[in-house]
């Protein structure tokens, strides 16, 4: 008896769905297909438009080359393309698109319409296909060029259909990749058109910097740096920001190959490593990257949206971006050395400042180390002050402690470089990042107090804020949000001004932690309301607290320092360590005492 076959072979409407997912997850890799086709169809101009994120309407109109009735019936069939012809053109792929795959995946989960037309044709044509049942040919008018519509995507899959995001996180997956698109066709007119708004409108840009601050206000054109670089097989070009401008995310970070963007960690890890120590910890620079390979050198047929690819020599093409990264910010970073005359040696100032009060814990001397001597309060007197407000008032006084103090119970006697805190306990030395450390105490302040350290505070004169477009939307979009957290926006036109910041921001960064927060916002819906929360709060924080180069009195860090025990507090809001110790036996094994 021969029993039934549990594996079946899929009927081929069916095979064919899946496969489309594979290419068209959503309205953004849709948009980015239709745009590469319309480049590869060599045209000067390129309109998108989208409605409900992409959900309802894509719409991409070129006046590229267009292709004759016969072409176009082939083109929504699988595996139909003019890109290649053979195995050999995987090799050397000059073209965006090669597989044949996007219009006909498109037209299998939507109702998709192509109009199109040929400079020597004498009408244009019109070809409908509705969840992959395609209808016959039509005359239609249009001038040379193609328009593809795509609507109601992922109709008759209603399971896909659901797992869409909104239409605001949707619409700003494509915005991101027009950004992506502006970025690398400077060449090309390019207009973007979003629920009937006009978001974009971008004729050919005179060279990538006028492109990026047009896209990007809040990147400022003189904090631009242009690449240059060239060794054997690699061609480097593009632009990266001087370490004066910086951000907490990395959404301002591109990596362009062969005019194709791809997504590689390890290209931006070797970007960022160029930059050596000239980046604070936990913040990223702008980084456009232009690599220029022999194609055969690169292999872009390993994602299925063409969004990864691998090369041949990957340690090399690594190499050189670090080479193009650090040459670039040496002609920006000349350092200058110059012999100071012997008087000014002799009058130059220790960099530490010492508390010389004796405990029985004190055993450590230091040389030639100056009293504070600096009036207290008087160069931060608001950040200074709030340390007052962080502490509980008991532990505020200080105290000279005649017991032994317990392992790991600090006792600060020196500041070094504006910075850092050294400190004895009685296994050893224990070095405290002081910024970090009020940084966190301002987080746990706003934790436990954040209706009063939030409540609006409004500006005397408005603060305007230049911000690129998908940081608009995510503004519109998340205003709550941010009205929570005491901030007040006013908009005239496309313009916003910062009116009102919460108590705790006085006189802080005010722009730089809006910005931080919307990047947050970004991602409202990819992960959990509390940990944004969390993190917007910890921008407060960070912009609120002490910055390198403020100066608090030792006696001030001594109670930060007792606070930070009190709380059992280790690490900053972000995750940085606030202590580093050095225990006295790693002292004694490196300079060989039993």
């Amino acid at each position: 008896m021969i029993s039934e076959l549990k594996i079946k072979r899929l009927p081929e409407d069916v095979v064919k769905k899946i496969a489309a997912g594979e290419v068209v997850t959503g309205p953004y890799a849709v948009v980015k297909e239709l745009v590469e086709n319309s480049l590869d169809a060599n045209a000067t101009r390129v309109e998108i438009e989208i409605v409900e994120g992409g959900k309802s309407l894509i719409k991409v109109a070129d006046d590229g080359e267009g292709m004759s009735p016969e072409d176009l019936l082939l083109a929504v069939e699988h595996h139909c393309t003019s890109k290649i012809s053979s195995l050999e053109d995987l090799d050397r792929i000059f073209t965006y698109g090669f597989r044949g795959e996007a219009l006909a995946s498109i037209a299998q989960v939507s109702r998709l319409t192509i109009t199109t037309r040929r400079e020597e044709d004498p009408t244009a044509v019109v070809l409908q296909v509705d969840g992959g049942e395609r209808s016959s040919l039509k005359e239609s008018v249009r001038q040379k060029g193609t328009t593809v519509e795509v609507r109601d995507l992922f109709f008759n899959i209603p399971a896909r259909r659901r797992f869409l995001k909104s239409a605001n996180v949707e619409g700003r997956m494509v915005t991101e990749i027009v950004h992506k698109f502006a970025l690398v066709s400077l060449d090309q007119h390019l207009v973007y058109i979003k629920d009937g708004k006009m978001i974009y409108n971008l004729p050919p840009a005179g060279d990538l910097k006028e492109r990026v601050v047009s896209l990007f206000p809040q990147v400022k054109r003189d904090a631009l740096a242009e690449l240059e670089y060239r060794e054997e097989g690699i061609k480097i070009g593009g632009l990266i920001s001087l370490p004066i401008w910086t951000s907490r995310a990395r959404s301002h970070q591109f990596v362009f190959v062969n005019g194709r963007y791809v997504r590689n960690g390890l290209v931006l890890a070797a970007a960022e490593r160029g930059y050596a120590e000239m980046l604070e910890h936990g913040r990223h620079p702008f980084i456009l990257l232009q690599l220029e390979l022999d194609p055969e050198m690169v292999d872009v047929n390993v994602h299925p949206q063409k969004l990864e690819v691998k090369f041949y020599e990957e340690q090399k093409v690594l190499d050189a971006i670090k080479r193009a990264i650090r040459q670039t910010l040496r002609k920006h970073y000349t350092l200058k050395l110059t012999p100071l005359p012997e008087e000014a040696v002799e009058k130059s100032e220790s960099t530490f400042s010492v508390n010389t009060s004796t405990t029985p814990s004190q055993s450590v001397t230091v040389p030639e180390l100056q009293r504070e001597t600096s009036p207290k309060f008087s160069l931060f007197p608001r950040k200074v002050e709030r340390i007052k407000q962080l502490v509980k008032p008991e532990t505020y006084e200080v105290k000279v402690e005649t017991e032994k103090k317990p392992v790991f119970h600090l006792t600060p006697f020196a500041l070094m470089k504006n910075r850092y805190v050294l400190c004895e306990y009685e296994g050893g030395l224990a070095i405290v990042d002081f910024h970090a450390l009020h940084e966190r105490l301002v987080y746990e302040d706003l934790v436990e107090n954040l209706e009063e350290r939030t409540n609006p505070q409004f500006l005397v004169l408005p603060v305007e804020l230049e911000m690129d477009e998908l940081l608009k939307s995510t503004l519109e979009e998340q205003r709550d949000f941010l009205e929570s957290l005491g901030f007040r926006v006013s908009e005239a036109g496309e313009k916003y001004s910062l009116v009102a910041v919460p108590a705790v921001l006085i006189g802080g960064d005010y722009t730089g932690v809006v910005y931080e927060i919307l990047e947050e916002l970004k991602l409202m819906g990819v992960l959990e309301k509390e940990k944004i929360f969390k993190n917007a709060l910890a921008s407060l924080a960070c912009h609120s607290a002490f910055r390198t180069g403020d100066t608090p009195s030792l006696e001030d860090v001594t109670q930060m320092i007792k606070e930070m025990e009190r709380k059992n507090l280790r690490t900053c809001p972000h995750g940085r360590p606030l202590v580093y110790y050095l225990e006295y036996s790693e002292l004694d094994r490196y300079f060989g005492r039993s």
